[in-house]
């Protein structure tokens, strides 16, 4: 399913084919393709609710085929019709609302965009948990009605569920809108590189045409010691094996090379690669992505439908150097913004760190300078499945359960000297 004609006959089926379903065509465009953005990955393409549909207290409000938007009230309480997370803005495509139960949700099919999932209660107490794929640990709010979201990526779908303290629960479903495109290069049908990430200011970018296998960026370093480059690349549509170089015009060598993953939403919120402070400092470069499969720049039919594109970015905060890596002090994870509260470092075994009571949203992060095992436990429970890293690196992002009191970071069969492990609160 990779167009919306796609949605809105999946819609019409499933909607139709219940009693007391309410179903017409879906009013907004959304473009579909395939995606991948580090290992937080991809939903959307129908909307199905799981139990619900003809189900006694289901209050389900369907897009209709005027082209206005969706429910505009529920419980009496305002929906709002569109939703901004990072930039991007999202609009309602779906309402489920349940009168005779505390429990609603959703089933977001596979998509090649992220979507938002917002909710109200209808009582005075707003407090919910909310469950999505992808994610072993529920997300808590006490936020106003609608006032608060989760960020659904891209991805196989799976099922959203929002839980409140007491019957009368709605959820509101969001998908991008692309005439609403935060400023930056590219299009919706392509790569798109954001000129603001947190954290970081695009330099320069540059989106090939389909066929193109080959693209260049120049830009002009600022002239200061600290300034720092990320580069951030996509590569779609390439056969089998094709690897993807990043290197400098004029000059031997890759600075990057890899695999071919195929496109990503949003390449620049999660670069690929960041150059040492003062690297490049002062100089225009042109940067240049490029094709290779067997050993060969890639060209003609096999780069027939390949599309790749490159961002440089400007790396504008401070960061933190440890276990032979750099972190970010405010980095962009979930939809949202965090902003780096407390480093531990230690040999490579177990690294603890106090999490505030503050009723904050807190994540952590962690690396090592050697290959090791992890498993992170708060408060003694595990969060994460032991994963092996082969080599020096980072973890992803690990939310952490409402109420922790303390997290660990478990390093086993460490090869290296030193561990880190950071935590993040979030922002916005």
């Amino acid at each position: 399913m990779n167009t919306l004609d796609d949605l809105r006959d999946t819609l019409a089926r499933e909607a139709g084919s219940a009693p007391n379903a309410h179903h017409t065509e879906l009013s907004r465009t959304a473009r579909s393709r395939a995606a991948q953005h580090r290992q937080r990955q991809r939903a959307l393409a129908a909307f199905v609710a799981v139990g619900a549909i003809g189900t006694a207290g289901l209050v389900a409000s369907w897009p209709d085929d005027s082209g206005s938007p969706v429910a505009d009230t529920v419980f009496g309480i305002d929906v709002p019709q569109e939703q901004r997370s990072l930039g991007w803005t999202y609009d309602l495509e779906v309402v489920e609302a349940r009168t005779d139960a505390a429990t609603v949700e959703v089933e977001l099919p596979a998509s090649g965009e992220p979507m938002l999932v917002s909710w109200a209660t209808e009582g005075d107490d707003d407090a919910v948990r909310v469950t999505r794929p992808y994610e072993r640990v529920p997300y808590a709010s006490s936020a106003g009605d609608f006032d608060d979201f989760v960020w659904v990526p891209p991805g196989d779908g799976g099922v959203v569920k929002v839980q409140a303290s007491a019957p009368g629960v709605a959820l509101a479903v969001y998908a991008i809108d692309r005439e609403k495109l935060p400023a930056g290069v590219g299009d919706i049908s392509g790569p798109f590189f954001r000129r603001d990430v947190a954290g970081q200011t695009l330099l320069g970018a540059a989106v090939g045409d389909p066929g193109e296998a080959r693209v260049e960026v120049e830009v002009d370093v600022p002239d200061d010691e600290d300034s720092r480059i990320g580069l951030a690349h996509t590569c779609a549509a390439a056969p089998k094996g094709t690897q993807v170089h990043v290197g400098i015009a004029g000059e031997e060598g890759d600075l990057v090379f890899g695999v071919c993953q195929g496109e990503e939403f949003d390449p620049g919120g999660s670069l690929n690669s960041v150059f040492e402070k003062g690297e490049f400092a002062g100089r225009r470069v042109t940067f240049q992505v490029w094709l290779t499969r067997r050993g060969v720049e890639l060209s003609g039919g096999d780069a027939a439908d390949v599309r790749v594109g490159l961002g440089v970015y400007l790396v504008n905060e401070s960061s933190v150097e440890a276990a032979g890596q750099q972190f970010d002090e405010v980095l962009e994870s979930h939809g949202r913004t965090w902003q780096l509260a407390e480093v531990v470092t230690g040999k490579p075994t177990e690294l603890r760190v106090r999490v505030p009571r503050d009723g904050g949203t807190y994540l952590l992060a962690a690396g090592s300078d050697g290959a090791a095992s992890y498993r992170v436990r708060a408060d003694g429970t595990p969060l994460d499945e032991v994963v092996r890293l082969g080599a020096a690196g980072a973890i992803g992002e690990v939310l952490l359960p409402p109420g922790t009191s303390e997290a660990v970071l478990q390093l086993t069969r460490a090869e290296g000297q030193e561990g880190v492990l950071l935590l993040y609160r979030m922002e916005s």
